[in-house]
């Protein structure tokens, strides 16, 4: 009798609510479609293993569960951008298949123990023509929305005119994409051998869309005591992937010929010039990449945003101008001591010392200290609050240089106390900065979220907060 009454016992509305948010937030995080709360199966393995609790509806989920959740997610979001000096936007765009665009905004900063925070500030569909003047309309509004306006260093986009146009409509400093910029090089060299390389493709693709073609491959590498190398494919959006991919090629070059032959494929197969020419295209594309690189970033180097982040960085600072003009790295500096002379510190030291309220009976100690409180007011009278900035940053640029792979935010937040000018006003403001907007993109990618055919159960209304609550739980 009491199972009994405990089964008709209705589930607590708090406990309730506790599971109707932990589904809501699996669905939102796996991106699981909304009509699982309606599917059969589920509901009765959540029956055995809790008979008094009841699926909230799809509606439910959709226009109750999820706003709530968004909201409270927002809520901790704009907590933590309250607090911080000083943010990096990153903004990209995206079109679905069914032709509907998107576009997104990503936000970076430290937060109070100097630990670096990246959320989703908004997702939403865009309608409008992709003009310079609605983009820099659109990113207006999400920054006045986040109540950051004053707060935004610089937001980080590709290299298209009208994003860029668009955000320097807004005010904001915009800074390249290194991404964008690396891949651009990299194509640009790539035209040069192009029929070639999409005769590599094709092979490429004749063996990893066929099984048999494959096995073979592997058998032929197994009985030549060669390794087994994967084929690689490239993707037009990695800048380096046509390189490794021919570069692989090369390597499994005696493997490819003697399975094709056996095979009797039918691919257009590389003639032995054309072989001749992917070897050393491999080599000497390497040599022809850096050039183009070099080319391509120079621009970075008169971004002041930029050179003082390398400054910055205990990993670089020098090291980062080796192939930059001496003016170039004097110049960034001279930015640096520019910003930190006007940087004011209390001091905590000193301020409430008063040479007059000496006991007056002690008179011959009086005397004695007389001369040298005398001094002492003079030197704080004369003190420099920009000298000490300058000091201080020459302290800093005096330290070793750390190791590549250390952690450059770990080094400044134990020295905090020993830079009391460059953490709070210069390092926490600069080294935020993302060097791409691959942020934004990754919302629109398989490992963040597309809105293909198999989840166009995601109304473009509903994706906003689906995304947000995705990227920032």
């Amino acid at each position: 009798m009491t199972d009994f009454v405990q089964q008709c016992k209705p589930l607590p509305v708090t406990k309730k609510t506790q599971f109707d948010e932990q589904l809501t937030k699996m669905i939102v995080k796996r991106f699981y479609t909304f009509a699982l709360v309606e599917d059969p199966e589920f509901k009765t393995f959540l029956s055995m293993l809790n008979p008094l609790y009841v699926l909230p509806s799809r509606k439910t989920v959709s226009n109750n569960i999820i706003p709530r959740l968004y909201e409270n997610c927002k809520n901790d979001v704009k907590c933590l951008t309250d607090h911080t000096l000083a943010v990096y936007l990153t903004t990209g765009g995206w079109t679905s298949n069914e032709n509907t665009s998107f576009m997104a905004t990503t936000a970076h900063f430290f937060d109070t123990n100097t630990e670096l925070k990246s959320f989703c500030l908004d997702c939403t569909e865009f309608s409008d023509r992709h003009t310079a003047d609605i983009i820099s309309e659109k990113l207006k509004t999400i920054v006045r929305d986040w109540n950051i306006a004053h707060k935004v260093t610089a937001i980080v986009s590709d290299n298209a005119s009208n994003v860029r146009n668009g955000i320097e409509k807004t005010n904001y400093r915009q800074v390249a994409c290194f991404a964008h910029t690396l891949n651009l090089a990299v194509q640009n060299g790539l035209k040069v051998i192009s029929p070639i390389t999409q005769k590599v493709k094709s092979i490429v693709e004749y063996f990893k869309c066929s099984h048999h073609a494959l096995a073979k491959l592997h058998a032929t590498q197994e009985q030549m005591n060669l390794p087994k190398l994967k084929l690689i494919q490239d993707v037009v959006t990695r800048w380096n992937s046509t390189y490794d991919m021919l570069q692989r090629f090369v390597k499994v070059k005696d493997a490819i010929n003697s399975t094709l032959a056996v095979l009797q494929a039918n691919v257009e197969l590389l003639t032995s010039e054309e072989w001749i020419i992917v070897e050393k295209a491999s080599v000497v594309l390497e040599i022809f990449y850096e050039h183009q690189i070099i080319s391509r970033l120079k621009p970075f180097e008169d971004n002041d945003l930029v050179t003082q982040a390398a400054l910055l960085d205990p990993r670089y600072k020098k090291l980062a101008f080796s192939n930059v003009s001496e003016q170039k790295l004097t110049n960034a500096l001279n930015n640096l001591k520019e910003k930190v002379c006007y940087v004011q510190v209390e001091d905590t030291n000193s301020h409430n010392y008063n040479p007059q309220q000496i006991d007056e009976s002690s008179t011959s100690s009086s005397l004695l200290w007389k001369s040298f409180d005398e001094q002492f007011n003079r030197h704080r009278a004369s003190h420099n609050p920009q000298a000490a900035g300058i000091i201080e940053l020459d302290k800093y640029m005096n330290e070793p240089i750390i190791n590549r792979y250390e952690n450059p935010l770990t080094w400044w937040n134990s020295r905090k106390p020993q830079y009391p000018r460059l953490v709070p006003d210069l390092v926490l403001k600069r080294l935020c900065i993302t060097a791409t907007s691959v942020p934004c993109e990754r919302l629109f990618s398989k490992t963040g979220m597309t809105l293909n055919d198999e989840r166009n159960w995601i109304k473009p209304s509903k994706a906003s907060k689906v995304l947000f609550l995705n990227q920032n739980r």
